[in-house]
């Protein structure tokens, strides 16, 4: 099941890159294709920026496994992802491939981009970085609005015990901001959820 979480400066780009008048009129399909996500390799780092959709989860695929040396995945600025299950599964190649996960200070990371941050063998936040959630949404439901016993909370239950990651931070991003808004997490709450194992200078 495809569902969207990202911020109105994705809708910006959106609308740019789409060239078109109203968000519902996007080809999310061909969106999906394209390539919307910057991957850079520097010895045992890998840069990650732009927005994760399908095609993302490929081509992370390949660098992965052309570059076995490969130790941190940096966020530098991700504005979140087009599609769920693709994000979900491309924050499973970092988390099988051992990989620690880390937001330096300049960085935005929101939505999506979180959920594959949670997916670092250690998750480090440098202090300045955002850290922002929201509820994840499509043009039918969001998840916010959706009963907790309903079986389509469960794809995002698994991944965040695959991961290590608190289950209650799922249920906590569906309340922290609706999917129009965004709520940056503090140092406290990085903690309380288990997001991030360690946050430095």
């Amino acid at each position: 099941m495809k569902k969207l979480k990202f911020l109105p400066i994705f809708l910006i780009l959106l609308f740019l890159n789409a060239c078109a008048s109203k968000y519902d009129e996007l080809d999310l399909e061909k969106l999906n294709k394209e390539k919307l996500i910057d991957l850079k390799v520097n010895g045992e780092k890998l840069y990650i920026s732009g927005i994760i959709n399908e095609r993302a989860y490929f081509d992370i695929k390949k660098v992965l496994e052309n570059n076995p040396q490969l130790k941190i995945a940096i966020l530098d600025n991700i504005e979140g992802s087009i599609d769920d299950d693709f994000n979900l599964k491309a924050s499973l190649l970092i988390h099988k491939a051992k990989l620690d996960t880390f937001v330096p200070k300049n960085s935005e990371i929101y939505s999506g981009a979180v959920d594959m941050f949670c997916a670092g063998k250690e998750r480090i936040v440098q202090k300045g970085a955002i850290i922002g959630v929201h509820s994840w949404g499509d043009d039918y439901m969001e998840g916010s609005k959706i009963s907790k016993s309903n079986p389509i909370h469960k794809v995002y239950l698994d991944y965040f015990n695959q991961v290590a990651c608190s289950s209650s931070f799922y249920w906590y991003t569906l309340e922290a901001a609706n999917i129009d808004d965004a709520h940056i997490m503090n140092e406290k709450e990085l903690f309380k959820y288990k997001v991030a194992t360690q946050i430095i200078d």
